[in-house]
C-alpha cells in the first residue's frame, strides 16, 4: 500500500497523472519547493563563497553524485570508476559513502553489492564523510577517494564532480522537492565537473537530447558522456520469469529484465530500500509459481537482502549490470587519467 502511495505521488509530481486532484497536489506543493529551493542554494552560496570551507584530504577524492532522490545508476558506476582507476592505475582506492538504509555497524544494500563485485576494494560508511574517508586512507592506505552519492556533501573537497543524469526522467522531474524530484535546483550543475548521462541504452533519441539539452544550459559548457549497462551473470533466455524488485527506479530494471528472459510471468515491486522478511519473499514465490514462472528475477542490491532469508521452492537469481560508456570515454577516461597521475605523484612524493 505504501509503495502504491510513493508511486502514484511520484507519477502526480513528475506529471504523468491528470486530472483535478493531481493538479491540486501540485499547486500544494510549490511553497514548500521554493523554500526548500531556497535553502538548498542558500547552503550552497556558503560553500561557494568561503563562508563555510569544505575540507581537503592528502588524496584525491571523485565524487560521484546527482541531482534526483531515486536511482540514476550510481552504485554501478562508482563500481567502474573504482575498478578503473585499481585495474588500469594500480591505486589502492577506496569507496566512501553515507550508508543511508544500514542498521548500526553494518553495510547498507549498495555497499554490500560493491563488495561483492570488488571484493579488493574496501567500502567505509558513516554519516560524517570527512571522518570515513580519513579512516579510509589511515585504516586502508588508500591513495584515491571515491565518494558515492556526494554532489550535496559540500563538507569534503573534490578533485573531481561527476554528476549522473537519467535519460529516462520524465520532464517534470526537473522541478525541487516536494514539486518535484529534484534534491536542488537545476543550477548546480554549474558545480559538476563532468555530466554522465544514465540508462541512455533504454533512452529515446529525443530523451538523450533533451537530456543533453539540460546539461548544456545549466552546466555551461561542462563535457557531457553517455553511459548505458549490458547485462553480465546468468543466461534468462529460455526462461519464464517473476521479476521483482525494491529499488527508485523499477521500470529500467523491469526493461533490462525483459529484454534478458525469454517471457515475463508477472512482477513486483517494493519501495526503495526495503527491508525483505521471509513472508515477502514466500509471497512473491507463491504467485510466481501461480504464474508458471521457473525462476524469480531480481536486482543484485535486492539480492544481497534476500540471500539471507534461506532456500526457497523457487529459485532466485540476481540480474547483475555493469556500466557501458556509449559515447564520450575518452572524455571520462582522460579526467581519470589526470586524477590518476595526481595520485602517483603524491604517493612518490611521499616516499
Amino acid at each position: 500500500m505504501l509503495h502504491e502511495l510513493d508511486r502514484y505521488l511520484t507519477e502526480v509530481l513528475v506529471g504523468e497523472r491528470h486530472g483535478m486532484g493531481p493538479s491540486l497536489i501540485r499547486a500544494a506543493a510549490l511553497p514548500a519547493s521554493w523554500l526548500y529551493a531556497a535553502g538548498a542554494s542558500a547552503r550552497n552560496a556558503m560553500f561557494s563563497t568561503g563562508v563555510r570551507r569544505a575540507t581537503r584530504l592528502a588524496v584525491p577524492v571523485v565524487s560521484v553524485g546527482n541531482l534526483t532522490v531515486g536511482g540514476t545508476g550510481k552504485t554501478p558506476f562508482v563500481e567502474w570508476i573504482a575498478r578503473r582507476l585499481h585495474d588500469a592505475h594500480s591505486l589502492r582506492v577506496a569507496i566512501v559513502s553515507r550508508g543511508y538504509g544500514a542498521a548500526p555497524g553494518t553495510l547498507n544494500d549498495e555497499a554490500m553489492v560493491l563488495h561483492d563485485n570488488l571484493p579488493a576494494i574496501p567500502h567505509v560508511q558513516g554519516a560524517d564523510r570527512v571522518a570515513a574517508a580519513r579512516e579510509a586512507i589511515a585504516k586502508h592506505g588508500a591513495e584515491v577517494i571515491v565518494l558515492d552519492d556526494a554532489f550535496q556533501h559540500r563538507r569534503l573537497a573534490r578533485d573531481l564532480d561527476i554528476v549522473l543524469v537519467d535519460a529516462l526522467a520524465p520532464h517534470g522531474s526537473y522541478r525541487v522537492l516536494p514539486r518535484g524530484l529534484l534534491r536542488e535546483p537545476l543550477s548546480g550543475l554549474r558545480r559538476a565537473d563532468l555530466i554522465v548521462l544514465t540508462r541512455t541504452h533504454q533512452a529515446s533519441p529525443g530523451s538523450i537530447v533533451a537530456a543533453r539539452d539540460v546539461a548544456s544550459r545549466f552546466a555551461r559548457g561542462k563535457p557531457v558522456v553517455e553511459a548505458g549497462h549490458r547485462v553480465v551473470g546468468p543466461d534468462f533466455r529460455g526462461r519464464r520469469a517473476f521479476l521483482f524488485c525494491g529499488i527508485g527506479q523499477p521500470r529500467s530494471f523491469e526493461m533490462t529484465a525483459t529484454a534478458a528472459c525469454a517471457e515475463v510471468a508477472g512482477r513486483r515491486f517494493f519501495p526503495d530500500h526495503h527491508a525483505y522478511a521471509r513472508a515477502d519473499v514466500d509471497a512473491i514465490v507463491d504467485e510466481g509459481k501461480r504464474r508458471g514462472a521457473d525462476v524469480l528475477i531480481t536486482t543484485q542490491k535486492d539480492w544481497v537482502k534476500v540471500r539471507t532469508l534461506g532456500t526457497f521452492a523457487l529459485p532466485i537469481e540476481p540480474l547483475r549490470i555493469e556500466i557501458e560508456i556509449r559515447n564520450g570515454a575518452e572524455v571520462l577516461e582522460a579526467a581519470l587519467d589526470r586524477i590518476a597521475a595526481r595520485a602517483t605523484s603524491r604517493v612518490e612524493a611521499a616516499r
